[in-house]
């Protein structure tokens, strides 16, 4: 008998998720992948991607700032922007 049948789904899930957690999310060893867009955006890019409002029914949006030409794009929507962004 395997842990899943001896178990039951539901509790071997949850053990799966609280590892996960454990050993991605809340481990001080590992950094946020938020901080990534500060190191690379703020601090290179001079541009604080969280500062901006949201994209408000756009689908992308182009900023210009002293150091690039900074395109976002929803993910979600890449099928109806990526013709008109690029």
């Amino acid at each position: 008998m395997d842990k899943m049948e001896e178990e039951g789904e539901s509790k071997v899930l949850q053990e799966i998720i609280a590892r996960f957690y454990q050993k991605r999310v809340n481990n001080p060893k590992r950094k946020h992948p938020f901080e990534w867009f500060n190191k690379e955006f703020k601090h290179n890019l001079e541009f604080d991607i969280f500062s901006e409002s949201a994209f408000a029914g756009e689908t992308y949006r182009i900023y210009n700032t002293d150091m690039a030409r900074i395109l976002l794009l929803k993910l979600e929507a890449l099928n109806d922007s990526h013709q008109s962004a690029f």
